[in-house]
């Protein structure tokens, strides 16, 4: 019965280490994904508006 204890311990405090890691890296991109978001609306601003003759043809295949 001890065994089973101390194993059941140790899977516990794996996951409890498992969790901790992955709610930082978590953390870490949450981080990264903000200063995206305010780079791309410095860019946009700095680009200033669309024009959407401009942004259809950006977007056509070569083809056509």
């Amino acid at each position: 019965m001890k065994k089973e204890i101390i194993a059941l311990q140790e899977k516990v405090a794996f996951l409890e280490d498992s969790i901790s890691r992955i709610s930082r890296s978590v953390d870490e991109m949450n981080l990264q994904l903000v200063g995206l978001k305010t780079e791309m609306q410095n860019v946009r601003r700095s680009n200033g508006p669309v024009d959407p003759a401009r942004e259809e043809a950006l977007e056509r295949p070569p083809h056509y």
